[in-house]
């Protein structure tokens, strides 16, 4: 399924569909690479329909609720991670290609995200790429997101998801997600720190972090 990775790799093309893609297409819309400082917890259903009003209570800000749909296209390096995503909020549906790649940060792992928005017609053509280099069908599956902010006593954006995941097979079901988005290395550590403290006010306790979303796809999907 995966042979024409190592042709991708010998080239050294990592982010290559993407390159491609924007030189053929218009229409996409690219933002600034950030560490994405995330961690993702997994919560009962009873946790899930009450923390919409314990995040209102601590100053958090309700900014909606979205439908997502992640499929992801298959990329030369184990763990990095190509996703085309479907979201609808508002009864607007737009587009988002994101490139992710593990960085070493003071002997923790984090992601360097690069995220942009792209056209439907991209986003069609991207999957149907991948969908034949891979030669099978691409690995997605679905969410609703309510999506919480508030600015942490720093002033950086904490964005808590609350998530009702469909699709993950045993992994299906509900969870918290907190992610803050640092420009620079040297602000990774200070995120990390806010969000254990947070999870502490919102739980009440501190909790495993779950895998990602991707990886709990992947061992669904291998059962």
């Amino acid at each position: 399924m995966f042979n024409w990775m190592k042709r991708v790799h010998k080239h050294r093309c990592n982010c290559w569909m993407p390159r491609l893609l924007r030189r053929i297409l218009f229409g996409v819309t690219r933002s600034d690479s950030n560490f994405e400082v995330e961690r993702k917890y997994s919560i009962s259903r009873a946790e899930y329909k009450a923390l919409g009003d314990k995040l209102l209570s601590i100053k958090f800000r309700y900014v909606g609720q979205a439908y997502m749909k992640d499929t992801f296209v298959p990329v030369p390096v184990d763990g990095d991670m190509c996703r085309v995503r479907e979201e609808t909020m508002n009864d607007r549906t737009k587009y988002l290609l994101t490139q992710k790649t593990w960085v070493q940060v003071d002997n923790e792992r984090e992601r360097k995200e690069d995220e942009e928005q792209i056209t439907e017609r991209v986003a069609q053509l991207m999957l149907d790429l991948g969908q034949r280099l891979a030669g099978a069908k691409l690995l997605s599956f679905s969410k609703d997101r309510d999506f919480y902010t508030r600015y942490d006593a720093e002033g950086r954006k904490v964005t808590i998801s609350l998530d009702l995941v469909e699709g993950l097979g045993e992994y299906s079901g509900p969870y918290m997600e907190i992610e803050i988005l640092v420009a620079r290395k040297c602000h990774v550590n200070a995120a990390r720190t806010s969000i254990e403290q947070l999870v502490q006010e919102v739980l009440g306790e501190t909790r495993p972090v779950a895998d990602s979303y991707m990886e709990m796809l992947k061992r669904s999907a291998s059962r």
